[in-house]
């Protein structure tokens, strides 16, 4: 989060801000003759941090305001007057009142970092950490500036020096909470890179150091059970249960991504949603409620945009790239819009060569990049991040396209006034479950999955043995990643190697740390570990390779695979799922129900043993999903990437015409 510390403290004190008209006459401040200016200068401060101290934030307003039109000047006003303006979303009266007292007391840190925190919001990095980094020079055990610095380092993923200045504010000040839960932040991020486990250790030493400060701290508790859930660790789930019934749904909002594996409970994912995107919208309120006028020129073709921190080896442009390449360049005009800068890879390539305009964006700030994305006069402008962790959502506030969309990477809704519609399918939203969701849906006529039919197992035969697998085993599989599993799911798998004799679940690592958490828990369970077989991660031919030595993949209930439940599908992997309620509860069933495999969407966690212990112990039952299996990868429309590209053009053609 950004101004965590300011932030937080609304939350805290919920001082209401408004709009604030000053008439002058309603100042009550006499101005005698035999007054001295410092006297009047003096009085109309103390009334002003007064009311300020009380939260009454309209008396206050007036008095700052009313200080500066005498031609006075003070650093604390022109500060405090900022910040009013700065939460009440007046951020270029912010930003002029902030230059202000910086061009008049230049040696004050607190103007430095105060501009700082606004200007990070504009993703006017560049500035920001010039403003910031003149702060410290004036002041060099400025903690609060130390921690504004790691911030701006985080998002140019500088994550070393940002672990570096943000342990600085920390060292400065050890009761410091933000510098906590942002340095659980980075070490987090930092792991993901390099995947050293003792990062994700001291993540959670650094959330917990936050949580003993402050008990109520939003974003420590959720940092603590994103890690948890990442290295399977329940040993705290009574304690995780209890946050999470209130956890970003009351005070500080947090990321609701975080949340999709942890509960099936689509109207609290609304509002988690709605709620960070409130928070983290920083736009002047004159920019608010911004309407674009559909004014295509039916000349020309129809312009569309996708917008993605992820044209790299990531899994949705694994699932998109086709679709990219097959796009109708003759009544279409496709751009990209990457929003971070990424090493580019063997997908950036291929993607990149598919639309007839690419834009980089990861150096440009919001309003920079805003003005390049409205030149190109967009008739629809496609989300592909929602609120996954590199998203910029401020530029979809700006009202870029006429027509904006919510797609793939985020399964739920963005809760978010400018996304127009969610594209999805009427087995993954059905008709009584739209009242979860803020966008209009546009339904697919098959799965809003699209796929890349290209994809091909690679020539290389994988046996058991050298994979560790029994010849003679009955194989369960779940290749996702260890997060998805909850003890729900888990505690149903055991009961399955326990009854069904001569079976074996395979894993894929996501790390050492959940995979040793994940043994202890079937120890606990009365499985012996030699009945739990984890691999490593693979390229995706020789997965799909592989995983042909499975005989059935268990799906996990709270967000299911997506990506992997394709790749087993069209290994002739079968997948067996439980439908939810929520949009990540619900898709597999979407893929299943598009390939007409209706046999493998269980309707509770009951039917979901039961079938999946009926397929592992009957071969002929076995025998059969797998021959229709065989036979859905040839007639089903579900494994045409080309017949899913002309169905969503169809819906952007239809979107036009409204």
């Amino acid at each position: 989060m950004i101004d965590k510390e300011n932030e937080s403290m609304d939350q805290k004190n919920k001082i209401p801000t408004f709009s604030v008209q000053v008439p002058l006459e309603e100042i009550n401040i006499t101005n005698s003759k035999n007054q001295s200016i410092n006297d009047l200068k003096n009085k109309i401060i103390a009334k002003a941090f007064k009311f300020h101290s009380e939260g009454n934030i309209i008396e206050a307003s007036k008095y700052y305001q009313y200080f500066l039109d005498q031609g006075f000047n003070n650093p604390l006003v022109l500060s405090n007057y900022g910040l009013i303006n700065k939460h009440e979303h007046k951020i270029y009266k912010a930003i002029e009142l902030f230059e202000k007292s910086i061009s008049l007391f230049p040696n004050s840190p607190d103007a430095y970092s105060n501009l700082c925190t606004i200007l990070i919001n504009l993703e006017r990095l560049k500035e920001a950490k010039f403003y910031i980094e003149k702060a410290i020079s004036i002041k060099p055990d400025y903690y609060q500036a130390h921690y504004n610095l790691g911030v701006i380092l985080i998002k140019l993923n500088r994550l070393e020096e940002a672990e570096s200045h943000t342990r600085k504010s920390i060292t400065i000040n050890p009761n410091f909470v933000n510098g906590y839960e942002n340095l659980g932040t980075i070490l987090n991020q930092i792991f993901k890179l390099n995947h050293n486990e003792l990062n994700l250790i001291e993540a959670l030493k650094a959330y917990e150091k936050a949580i003993e400060i402050d008990p109520t701290s939003s974003l420590a508790k959720a940092g603590i059970i994103e890690i948890q859930a990442f290295i399977c660790d329940w040993s705290l789930r009574r304690r995780n249960l209890n946050w999470l019934e209130n956890l970003g749904i009351t005070g500080l909002a947090v990321s609701p991504m975080i949340f999709m594996s942890l509960e099936d409970k689509p109207m609290k994912h609304l509002i988690r949603a709605r709620r960070f995107y409130k928070q983290n919208i920083h736009l002047d309120i004159s920019e608010r409620n911004l309407f674009i006028q559909k004014e295509r020129n039916i000349n020309r073709k129809i312009r569309i945009g996708y917008f993605s921190a992820n044209f790299c080896k990531h899994p949705v442009m694994i699932l998109m790239a086709r679709v990219f390449e097959l796009h109708d360049k003759s009544n279409f005009e496709v751009f990209a819009y990457s929003l971070r800068n990424r090493m580019e890879d063997s997908y950036t390539k291929r993607v990149r060569k598919t639309f007839n305009f690419y834009r980089e964006l990861g150096e440009l700030s919001d309003k920079e990049a805003i003005q390049i994305i409205k030149n190109d006069k967009l008739d629809i402008a496609i989300d592909l991040m929602g609120h996954t962790r590199i998203s910029r959502m401020t530029i979809f506030a700006n009202r870029i396209a006429p027509t904006q969309i919510s797609y793939l990477d985020y399964p739920g809704s963005t809760g978010a006034d400018c996304i127009d519609y969610l594209i999805a399918d009427k087995n993954i939203i059905p008709e009584a479950n739209k009242k979860f969701y803020s966008e209009k849906i546009i339904y697919m006529p098959n799965s809003l999955q699209c796929i890349d039919d290209t994809l091909r197992s690679s020539k290389k035969t994988f046996t058991r043995k050298e994979i560790g697998l029994k010849e003679d085993s009955f194989v369960f599989c779940n290749f996702a990643n260890n997060y998805k599993i909850s003890e729900i799911e888990f505690n149903i798998w055991m009961k399955l190697l326990i009854k069904v004799e001569n079976s074996i679940l395979w894993l894929l690592e996501s790390n050492s740390l959940s995979k040793n958490n994940l043994i202890n828990e079937a120890r606990k369970r009365g499985v012996d570990e030699s009945r739990i077989i984890f691999s490593s991660k693979m390229p995706i031919d020789l997965h799909m390779s592989r995983q042909k030595c499975a005989d059935l993949f268990l799906d996990t209930f709270n967000y299911n695979s997506g990506l992997m439940t394709f790749l087993a599908l069209r290994s002739g992997l079968p997948v067996l799922t439980c439908s939810g309620n929520s949009f990540s509860a619900r898709i597999s069933t979407s893929i299943l129900s598009a390939i007409n495999m209706n046999d493998l969407i269980a309707k509770d966690k009951d039917e979901y043993e039961r079938i999946a212990f009926e397929i592992a112990t009957t071969s002929e039952k076995h025998l059969s999903i797998k021959h229709i299996l065989k036979q859905r990868q040839l007639d089903s429309t579900y494994f045409n990437s080309e017949t899913f590209t002309r169905d969503l053009e169809e819906k952007y053609q239809d979107l036009i015409s409204i």
